[in-house]
């Protein structure tokens, strides 16, 4: 199925947008899914994952989206990496007594 123009127009904006950081492609990504821009934030999620792999912004809403598309394996996959992301950082924290 071809894409629209609007449709290009918005893919050829997200690969200009490709080379910010990747949690500043993590927070678009979010801002995407919170206007029920499902496509647009895959995209710009997917690519801040190639980015940054254990970024837990980035994991978690990937994982929310998967679930919400119905992919609950992938969604569970997300939300376990990012547990143990979590788990890892917080090992790195100082101990306070």
């Amino acid at each position: 199925m071809p894409r629209s123009s609007a449709t290009n127009h918005e893919l050829a904006r997200i690969e200009l947008l490709a080379g910010l950081p990747g949690e500043t492609l993590a927070d678009l990504g979010k801002r995407y899914k919170a206007a029920g821009q499902v496509d647009q934030a895959v995209i710009v999620l997917d690519k801040a994952m190639a980015l940054n792999p254990n970024s837990l912004p980035t994991l978690i809403n990937l994982a929310s989206i998967r679930d919400s598309q119905g992919r609950k394996a992938e969604a569970v996959a997300l939300m376990q990496k990012s547990f143990i992301r979590l788990a890892l950082a917080a090992q790195t924290l100082p101990q306070q007594i």
